[in-house]
């Protein structure tokens, strides 16, 4: 079976997700977490982060095949574009003239992906993400020299499409809204029926709520929803949440009242390093894997 390592990297812990993947199915090896200290004086970031994730690593039964990590959100666009039904075939060709004039970047100077989302008799609906190649240098450099070498950037909310193969049943004719709340920016991704067809990284997390500003997190995610309804017609059933504040009863019951929806925790699986109700603060590295 073949090991593969799904990696989050947050200001504050690095989170991994072993799984073993084989033609047959996977099973969830293991979760771990690090904490990542302050640095100092005689310990850089790089540093300290490279400790972090070697302690990980170690955790699993050997060494991973292959590691997927991914990008901030923030350092990406990420929109749902409308196009002609008969460009299908060209979509890689039309995609960039399409973009270059709503990036906040030269289209020339960035790295474009796309998936078909949606299609009516006349047009396709996709979900593209484009950033500055700078960006993604950027980042397989400071993971380098943190001692990894990952296969696949995912970026930001976008990475919780990997759900859907861990999850078939829980989403198979569902719309999920999956929403992760980091320390600085929060990842709000919708999956309908599996497929990822909506995602946006915010700004601000449990930086505002620390700071007594939640209401501002709150209108922010008020105004994503909204924006997804004027675009996308499939209604979210159930917000699930991920990350450090999938464990705390407040923040579901803050969710729900801010957004109209009732929230609960990703359903993951349970493995050796994380129970029932801690193991969805491991979501984004587990649907990374």
């Amino acid at each position: 079976m073949s090991l593969v390592l799904g990696i989050e990297i947050t200001p504050r812990a690095v989170r991994g997700a072993f799984l073993k993947t084989a033609l047959r199915g996977f099973e969830m090896e293991r979760y771990a977490e690090e904490p990542i200290p302050q640095p100092t004086e005689e310990h850089s970031t790089t540093g300290l982060l490279r400790a972090a994730i070697a302690k990980l690593i170690a955790q699993g039964s050997r060494p991973p095949d292959r590691v997927i990590a991914a990008l901030d959100g923030q350092l990406a666009s990420l929109r749902l574009i409308d196009l002609p039904l008969g460009v299908e075939k060209k979509i890689g060709e039309v995609l960039p003239g399409e973009l270059g004039t709503v990036l906040p970047f030269d289209v020339d100077e960035a790295i474009i992906d796309y998936q078909i989302v949606g299609r009516d008799e006349t047009n396709l609906q996709l979900m593209t993400v484009a950033t500055p190649s700078q960006n993604v240098a950027d980042r397989l450099r400071m993971l380098n020299a943190a001692g990894v070498d990952p296969r696949e950037l995912a970026v930001g909310a976008a990475a919780f499409d990997g759900l859907s193969g861990l999850l078939p049943e829980a989403l198979d004719g569902r719309t999920v809204l999956v929403i992760d709340v980091g320390a600085s920016n929060t990842d709000f991704a919708v999956l309908s029926s599996g497929q990822c067809t909506f995602a946006r990284t915010l700004s601000g997390g449990m930086n505002l709520v620390e700071s007594r500003r939640r209401n501002q997190l709150g209108m922010s995610l008020q105004r994503t929803l909204a924006s997804y309804r004027a675009q996308r017609s499939d209604e979210p059933t159930i917000i699930w949440l991920s990350g450090e504040t999938s464990t705390m009863d407040s923040a579901r019951q803050w969710l729900t009242e801010q957004l109209g929806i009732e929230c609960g925790r990703v359903p993951v699986p349970t493995a050796p390093g994380a129970d029932d109700e801690t193991a969805p603060k491991f979501a984004k590295a587990a649907a990374l894997a």
